[in-house]
């Protein structure tokens, strides 16, 4: 129910934000920037719990939810949430629901510029995406080897992703919401240009992102509106696409593996 159909081939969120402060002591602040901090905590980070026993009542909403996180967590990873989910009432998000990319991530700041929201989406999925060279062409100077244009995010998600309509199918976990500037003529069919950013859907209308290149932004958890009213005020026609990954085309053999920014 987070979606209403908007111009030919977009889709436009319909639900309220809410604002809530953020409280950091006087330690924090004197290892930053109090002007940076102000405008980042206005996007804030929720932290997330499964209520595992109405969970355990609905072996139907239980099943379908482990068949969707199983295409992203690993086999050590899902025999853990499975024990969680039988043993306990409610169950961490961050700690048992995300696959290794933003388990290790929610929630930090990188120490190096160019990690950035098209590179968190496809990362995802699979850490090891960001360094295929057919995905990650062309490096920029003074950024991140691993820094994503939109370019290069734009041609992963033609070849390793589909596009779904959410008027015809629920959103699923791992789902890339990719977030457009839609042209005036509102053509249903946007070049790499258009593309501003992306994010990827957890449930219940939850998205994980980074808001930017900058090393000032973290790895967050958002609802789908947060990151609507956060994009709005930058793009003149926002609007979403959804898309899905399509296991039977990816390969994630790679001549090198870049990890070393990860802390």
């Amino acid at each position: 129910n987070y979606l209403i159909e908007a111009p030919k081939g977009y889709f436009l969120p319909k639900s309220p934000s809410k604002l809530k402060r953020v409280i950091l002591d006087r330690q924090s602040l004197n290892f930053i920037q109090p002007e940076k901090l102000r405008r980042q905590f206005r996007n804030m980070h929720h932290e997330l719990e499964i209520n595992a026993k109405k969970l355990r009542e609905n072996p139907k909403l239980l099943s379908r939810l482990e068949g969707q996180i199983s295409l992203f967590l690993s086999k050590r990873q899902l025999k853990i949430f499975k024990k969680q989910i039988m043993t306990k009432d409610r169950i961490p998000v961050n700690r048992y629901l995300l696959p290794e990319f933003a388990r290790k991530n929610i929630g930090k700041f990188p120490i190096h510029t160019g990690l950035n929201c098209f590179h968190a989406s496809i990362a995802f999925q699979n850490k090891k995406l960001p360094t295929l060279p057919f995905v990650n062409l062309r490096e920029e100077p003074n950024h991140h080897p691993l820094m994503i244009n939109n370019d290069e995010l734009w041609r992963a998600l033609n070849v390793y992703f589909y596009e779904i309509d959410p008027a015809q199918n629920d959103i699923k976990y791992g789902d890339i919401v990719a977030f457009f500037d839609v042209p005036v003529e509102g053509s249903p069919n946007p070049n790499y240009r258009a593309l501003k950013h992306a994010a990827s859907y957890f449930f219940s209308g939850f998205l994980f992102s980074k808001g930017s290149k900058s090393p000032n932004s973290p790895y967050s958890i958002k609802t789908l509106d947060e990151e609507w009213q956060t994009w709005s005020k930058h793009t003149e026609r926002l609007a979403v696409k959804i898309f899905r990954r399509s296991f039977e085309k990816i390969s994630l053999k790679s001549p090198f593996i870049r990890s070393d920014w990860l802390y």
